[in-house]
């Protein structure tokens, strides 16, 4: 019961996150997590609601602490209103000019300036702390998007901008702010730094796909998808690239296409938002199409390691090698027993902390677990909640079919089993009827007088 209490609780934490609005926390209303509480709860029992109900009122106070940060996911209730409206006025500004080389740190220059001078105090006192500490545009790029991740949009991009001035050649440098620029609002002033590197690299599926992001952003969809396909010819699993194409074909009237996006984004992507926008879709039934083994490829485990990942070193075949082979085998010898000691220290004290937890009772089980996955959501708990949740119906849907094999090969059984006792007369081998006290006969002339004589003497 734990499990599965903790396992919806989680399902009900990562609906909730996504009612969290950019830049700042912001608690849905309450009606809102009665309304989401009730959907997570429409296949329990009623003891089993009564018990959900009471833990989370126990959770409550951690979910409204506005102390720290929660992930930033955009509500909606409809793929189309992730679209935006075509903005004609933004389109037209763009600079005709073709920025090259030598114009990237004077470009990168005047926005730098443009922010520093009309941003908020706070974002402009990150900006001048970091910069103060670093100057590589690695570092510099590095900090842009920890600001990003701390949802600090107006340090990410300023700090993207004095990457790029730092370093000027350093491409990467020159898409990360274009993306940052494009993400916060400013794409057409992303479009000339993207089409400059789409120059210089061609067939490169990040850098298509950012332009394409870009006019998706200005509502040039047309464009949009061009550069979306470009995009996924090059890398058939670029995620963002098929999600919006998904949405663009969706808008158009093409629900099929747009769903078999939405799926091979997943499959390639798991993730809240994709999710959310697959069940917008599809209602609950569009996860039920994501093949898990596709998905695999996305997840990174133990079970999915090369099985050469790691390197055995080969010893000698000569007796003048004995030393240094045995060195070799004393050495791994050592460091496997003291890798083995210290899983058993770390596994003790985990189970320690989990016995300890566990008898405390269910409540506080579930409770504790709850608030400490509470202080945790992000991007990647989410994803992992989202991920479960595939793995859940393939567990069901592998189940079923096992369930549904066995049942076929059992009844397969059954009937040959049947066929081979089956007596009839055209049997090689005679059976002998026990009411009539004699052998069955024989179709066959030439074998029944030949039985004949036999029950005869088995007569006398």
């Amino acid at each position: 019961m734990k499990q599965l209490f903790f396992l919806v609780l989680l399902s009900f934490l990562g609906s909730l996150a996504f009612a969290q609005t950019r830049p700042k926390p912001k608690q849905p209303p309450q009606s809102e997590i009665e309304k989401q509480l009730a959907e997570a709860m429409k296949d329990m029992s009623t003891d089993e609601q009564a018990e959900m109900k009471k833990m989370v009122k126990g959770i409550m106070p951690a979910l409204n602490d506005k102390s720290g940060r929660m992930a930033s996911y955009p509500d909606f209730t409809s793929n189309k209103e992730l679209v935006p409206k075509k903005d004609v006025a933004r389109i037209a500004s763009i600079s005709k000019k073709k920025l090259a080389q030598a114009d990237m740190s004077s470009y990168a220059g005047n926005l730098y300036n443009k922010i520093m001078s009309k941003g908020g105090a706070a974002e402009i006192a990150l900006v001048k702390s970091v910069s103060t500490k670093v100057s590589k545009a690695s570092d510099l790029t590095n900090a842009s998007v920890l600001a990003m991740m701390q949802g600090h949009p107006q340090a990410a991009m300023t700090l993207s901008m004095k990457a790029v001035q730092s370093d000027p050649a350093n491409v990467n440098a020159q898409n990360n702010l274009a993306a940052l620029l494009t993400q916060y609002g400013y794409p057409e002033q992303a479009i000339p730094v993207l089409e400059k590197l789409k120059n210089e690299f061609p067939y490169n599926s990040t850098v298509l796909n950012n332009i394409g992001q870009a006019w998706f952003s200005l509502g040039e969809l047309d464009s949009a998808k061009k550069f979306f396909t470009l995009a996924y010819r090059i890398n058939p699993y670029h995620p963002d690239a098929k999600v919006c194409g998904g949405l663009i074909e969706e808008l158009k009237g093409d629900p099929k296409k747009a769903e078999k996006e939405y799926i091979e984004a997943m499959e390639n992507a798991p993730g809240p938002v994709i999710e959310k926008i697959l069940k917008n879709k599809s209602g609950d039934k569009g996860t039920d199409k994501i093949d898990f083994d596709k998905l695999k490829r996305s997840i990174t485990i133990y079970e999915y390691f090369p099985k050469d990942w790691i390197k055995v070193p080969e010893l000698s075949d000569n007796v003048s090698g004995y030393e240094n082979d045995m060195g070799i085998q004393n050495g791994y010898y050592k460091m496997f027993t003291e890798l083995k000691d210290k899983i058993e220290i770390a596994s003790e004290a985990a189970n320690l902390e989990a016995d300890v937890l566990s008898n405390k009772g269910e409540a506080a089980f579930v409770t504790e677990m709850a608030n400490a996955s509470i202080k945790g959501i992000n991007k990647m708990s989410l994803t992992a909640v989202t991920v479960q949740k595939i793995l859940q119906i393939f567990m069901a849907n592998w189940m079923q079919e096992n369930a549904n094999e066995y049942m076929t090969l059992s009844n397969s059984i059954a009937a040959k089993r049947t066929e081979m006792t089956k007596s009839g007369e055209n049997d090689k081998c005679p059976d002998f009827d026990r009411k009539n006290n004699e052998f069955l006969a024989y179709a066959n002339p030439l074998v029944r007088k030949y039985h004949a004589e036999k029950i005869e003497v088995f007569r006398n």
